[in-house]
């Protein structure tokens, strides 16, 4: 789901973080107060690429880090 947002914040769907963040909660989407981008924040851009990085050797391309 963060990797998902991080390509809608890149592609113009999202104009900020926080638009985001609150679509994500008004949608239920399972994060409670911290949603996607806010929890991305909380971990630091490396790490969540690191992560991504891992998911895509392990899952396939799907898990790709966004461009941004």
């Amino acid at each position: 789901m963060v990797n998902e947002a991080a390509h809608c914040l890149g592609e113009g769907i999202l104009r900020t973080a926080r638009d985001g963040d609150i679509g994500a909660s008004s949608a239920s989407a399972g994060l409670p107060s911290a949603a996607a981008l806010r929890y991305a924040d909380s971990l630091g851009a490396a790490q969540v690429v690191d992560r991504l990085r891992r998911y895509q050797d392990r899952f396939g391309a799907r898990f790709a880090p966004a461009p941004n």
